[in-house]
């Protein structure tokens, strides 16, 4: 019973020994330097006249209604909606400049 543990003492001593030897060899450290090139980026302020909003204003009520209230005549319904798609037309011509800019940038 002795012996089995003398033995075993043994054996955990050389387990420890082997483990701390292993164990303090340096880790080798793999660095790899490498360039890499970063694209900077231009803000270039866009023209004032690109960002402006573009309103259409509605006219006064030219004709009445029976019991008096003013209503929107006929001509000028489609004037109005004509006038909404002028506007609405500018806007999507000026995102497409502003579009434009931005793919010409490097």
């Amino acid at each position: 019973m002795i012996r089995r543990l003398a033995w075993l003492i043994v054996g955990i001593l050389i387990v420890c020994v082997v483990a701390s030897i292993v164990g303090c060899t340096p880790a080798r450290v793999v660095v790899k330097t490498e360039t890499v090139e970063v694209p900077v980026y231009i803000r270039a302020p866009l023209a004032l006249e690109l960002l402006r909003e573009h309103h259409y204003d509605r006219p006064a009520p030219a004709c009445k209604a029976d019991d008096g209230t003013p209503r929107f005549c006929n001509g000028q319904l489609l004037d109005m909606l004509l006038g909404a798609h002028a506007a609405l037309e500018r806007e999507h011509i000026d995102k497409r400049a502003i579009r434009e800019a931005q793919e010409r940038k490097p």
